[in-house]
């Protein structure tokens, strides 16, 4: 009978181990899927469509790629909807009990003591992140047909709701990413690699503010639009202040996510910088993905 109660101890914390892993797994397919957007839209329409740059990454939606910029906007809010876990969930109803689990430290970190602004937080951005597709940007002049017939309303809340979205992604990279729980196993000292990460967060911040500033204040700049096929630094401007906030935001989130700058991670090995491309460009998740379909598992 000993034997037996000892031998069924592990598993609570193999079930809090891979449920932490879901949700840092989480952070991961956002960042990838933010960082991939404008290139996908891009390359697409012009490869596919032979549709030229588009002034906005939002101007996709009247393009061949609508139903890849809805898409993944959609998947990004459901990620950000389920970002959070719930606080009656079993897991944590007894948490003075969870402090002696084996990944107590690591749980805490990233489940147990995220407060009310980290769930609103998230739930907001998942709701504005939908109202950029169901409230689209006003549709070119050489736009035809039922779904181009838009009150100028409808484009108005666009830039509102896109603005809103990236306040609150400002708010995640200057803020929550930022806060150090007393708690944890350094006692809130911040380590090397956190401190590292901090910056990042920050420098990412920054840069999303700075192009939501710049985008909001083109709105005001009259601009004739440009012939088909041609190309204008200014007219195209969002797109590419767009791409550079959106790629700090998906960049944010995978380091939030443990891809690079873990704790343990020795930055000054050799090998670091194609070891971090590797993570980011998601080829050990694919590698972790096969094993899985092939049923291996590691010891």
């Amino acid at each position: 009978m000993t034997h037996q109660a000892v031998a069924a101890t592990p598993e609570p914390a193999k079930s809090d181990d891979r449920l932490l892993i879901a949700y840092i797994r989480l952070r991961t397919y956002t960042g990838r899927l933010a960082m991939a957007l404008p290139f996908v839209v891009f390359l697409g329409a012009l490869i596919v469509y032979a549709t030229p740059l588009q002034p906005s990454i939002s101007a996709y939606y009247y393009s061949g790629m609508t139903s890849v910029f809805n898409g993944t906007l959609w998947a990004i809010a459901t990620f950000l909807f389920i970002y959070n876990p719930a606080k009656e969930d079993p897991l944590y109803r007894d948490y003075e009990k969870a402090k002696t689990d084996l990944h107590t430290n690591r749980l805490t970190e990233y489940l147990g003591k995220y407060g009310p602004s980290d769930e609103v937080a998230s739930n907001w951005a998942a709701i504005f992140a939908l109202c950029i597709t169901l409230f689209p940007t006003l549709p070119p002049s050489t736009c035809v047909g039922t779904l181009c017939l838009l009150p100028e309303w409808v484009g108005k809340a666009h830039v509102i709701f896109a603005a809103l979205f990236f306040a609150v992604l400002i708010y995640f990279a200057l803020y929550l990413f930022r806060k150090t729980h007393a708690d944890s196993e350094t006692h809130g000292a911040l380590t090397p690699n956190k401190i590292r990460r901090n910056r990042v967060y920050l420098i990412c911040g920054l840069v999303m503010l700075i192009c939501t500033v710049l985008i909001l204040l083109l709105g005001f700049i009259p601009m004739s639009e440009q012939p088909t096929g041609t190309y204008s630094l200014l007219t195209h401007a969002v797109f590419f202040l767009e791409t550079i906030a959106i790629e700090a935001f998906g960049f944010s989130w995978l380091v939030k996510g443990e891809v690079i700058l873990k704790d343990d991670d020795d930055i000054h090995t050799p090998r670091y910088l194609l070891t971090s491309i590797y993570r980011i460009l998601g080829f050990a998740d694919l590698y972790d993905f096969i094993k899985r379909l092939l049923g291996r598992t590691d010891s």
